[in-house]
């Protein structure tokens, strides 16, 4: 059960990503489109954050969530939920140290 959450952001975030990379986009065509589809980022991170807390040991779940937080802030230009990156930020380095 603790496998299905962090596979999950994985075949989300491939969902997410093939909807904006393709052939002979700009860079800048590519970082808007991803920006568009923040609803589908947005369901990425919860997976992934899903994912870690049920198995904290499983800290690439944990990075992957912080590390689109931080690319969902970069794309839309928003702050949100800054206190669950951070909280999160804090999780992954707690899980990081006890390996």
């Amino acid at each position: 059960m603790r496998r299905v959450g962090r596979l999950l952001g994985r075949v989300e975030k491939d969902s997410w990503i093939s909807g904006w990379r393709a052939d002979g986009k700009t860079v800048e065509q590519m970082r808007q489109d991803a920006a568009a589809d923040d609803a589908v980022l947005q369901e990425t991170i919860n997976a992934y954050a899903r994912g870690f807390r049920k198995d904290p040991s499983h800290y690439y779940s944990g990075i992957n969530a912080v590390a689109l937080m931080h690319l969902l802030s970069d794309l839309t230009g928003k702050e949100e939920n800054l206190e669950v990156r951070k909280e999160m930020e804090g999780g992954v380095r707690w899980a990081v140290r006890g390996r």
